[in-house]
């Protein structure tokens, strides 16, 4: 009978249990040293090993051989944990048995002596679903069992256990498990199985399971069925995710970046239209952007999973403080969308505001410019008469130099005092939001061709790069220089 991989593969030894090293030594140096506590918490998300770990506890304490930190997994007591049917490891959904009815049940079964081994050991998965009353009951037997019983708690949401039980149990955190790991675990199954797949499809698996190795598993188990035989294709792994590939997602945020807004909107009307869900589409492009992220920062190799000509594109197209705004605007919106009733209109404003972001202001940037507009308009008033200067200026901002790193599109420059013309410059223009940025930067002297200003932060930078900005500001600081 066909096996599961997710079951047929299910680690046997602390040894097996994929990224969790430091529990799983911790774990059999207790059983090796006769130190295993009444009771233990085993937390983290999904997948992580969180029950496999509590099996394999069971086992080494139970084997004919031992107790012993690496389990035979031959005696008839091994055998039984692994298959999840032995008459003294008891593992109760807690999902299922929520009252406090069996709660009293359990403690009533626990004063018995084991039927064939040394424990009695109690696994409560998903322990966060029991009643309120039913964790009350179990608080005197948790922190006075009877010496033959060990309890092993299981959960997801640490957080809706109450303290009084956490404080009776050893608590240890999985965390989710690398995709790095994971891909290794996987050749090892693929390998075993004779699967024709590439390690760059491995990865690509890895990378859809979100640091659940069972998720994993399970995924490679449905590739293998659908491959039938042939060598496993990333589009398989995409048809099967309902993921996009990396260049439709590359093309949706180039156009956007471009500021084509009819484009960005055709591509996605497309994906919408043959069967896309639109959370899913923001989520994977949030995703993208967080690579791109990480590819500017230096950090390439985290997000390898994702085409490297993809990533260097974009990376062109975008400096490192843009990108993170542009994954701070997607995070704003995904959330958005949980509560809307239209998501694909969220999707749409999302990316839309991106193509206009130049001429958007954002309502926190506009409250900074309306606060610092009165004090540009005293400093206007209480100006000297100008002298003019009869030299073509043309403002220019200094770019920030740093090591190895493509420097952005204007940064500051050293501080100087203000041509005499400046305020006459500043008080032409009719942009508010302009006048209000330029009210708080300085200037340096002027040469025969360039005007050096120096800008508060990146963001008022950005702003006066604008072409439409930048046009205006030249002209205006022509007319009031002569």
């Amino acid at each position: 009978m066909y096996e599961a991989y997710i079951t047929r593969f299910r680690p046997k030894t602390f040894a097996e249990v994929v990224g969790q090293e430091g529990i799983t030594k911790t774990l059999a140096n207790a059983v090796a040293s006769g130190r295993v506590a009444n009771g233990y918490l085993f937390t983290g998300p999904r997948g992580v090993g969180k029950t496999s770990a509590a099996r394999i506890l069971a086992k080494a304490l139970n084997c004919a051989e031992g107790p012993a930190p690496v389990p035979c997994n031959k005696c008839s007591s091994c055998v039984a944990v692994h298959r999840g049917d032995d008459i003294d490891v008891i593992e109760i959904d807690a999902a299922s048995n929520t009252s406090v009815e069996n709660v009293r049940t359990l403690r009533e079964n626990a004063i018995y002596a084991p039927s064939r081994s040394r424990y009695k050991v109690y696994i409560i998965d998903e322990a966060h679903m029991l009643s309120p009353a039913a964790m009350n009951a179990l608080l005197k037997i948790l922190e006075e069992p009877p010496p033959h019983v060990r309890f092993l708690f299981a959960t997801t949401e640490p957080g809706r256990i109450p303290e009084t039980v956490r404080s009776r149990l050893q608590r240890f955190d999985f965390r989710p498990i690398g995709d790095a790991d994971i891909a290794r675990r996987l050749r090892q199954i693929a390998d075993e199985e004779k699967l024709p797949v590439s390690d760059e499809v491995l990865r690509l698996v890895a990378r859809f399971a979100r640091g659940g190795l069972r998720d994993a598993e399970g995924l490679l188990d449905q590739l293998a069925t659908l491959a039938a035989g042939r060598e496993i294709a990333a589009a398989d792994v995409l048809s099967l995710t309902g993921a996009y590939e990396d260049e439709l997602l590359a093309s949706i945020l180039e156009a956007a970046l471009d500021g084509d807004s009819s484009k960005t909107l055709a591509i996605l009307h497309d994906v919408l239209s043959s069967g896309g869900a639109p959370a899913d589409m923001l989520e994977q492009l949030r995703s993208l952007v967080r690579a791109v992220v990480l590819f500017l920062a230096g950090r390439g190799s985290a997000a390898a999973h994702y085409s490297g000509d993809v990533l260097e594109r974009l990376g062109r197209r975008v400096d490192l403080a843009s990108a993170l705004n542009l994954m701070a605007m997607l995070g704003h919106y995904r959330f958005e969308m949980r509560y809307a009733p239209d998501p694909a209109a969220v999707l749409e404003m999302a990316f839309l505001r991106i193509a206009c972001r130049d001429a958007l202001t954002d309502l926190a940037d506009l409250a900074a410019v309306l606060d610092a507009v009165p004090a540009a308009g005293a400093a206007h008033g209480s100006a000297a008469p100008a002298s003019r200067q009869s030299l073509p200026v043309r403002p220019q901002y200094v770019p920030q130099a740093a090591a190895g790193k493509r420097p952005p599109r204007a940064a500051a420059a050293p501080r100087g005092d203000v041509p005499p013309w400046w305020n006459e410059a500043i008080g032409s223009l009719s942009d508010v939001l302009l006048r209000g940025i330029l009210s708080n930067v300085s200037a340096a002297e002027p040469t025969a061709d360039e005007l050096v200003l120096t800008v508060p932060n990146k963001l008022s930078a950005d702003t006066l790069n604008a072409a439409d900005r930048f046009a205006a500001l030249e002209a205006a600081v022509e007319r009031a220089s002569g």
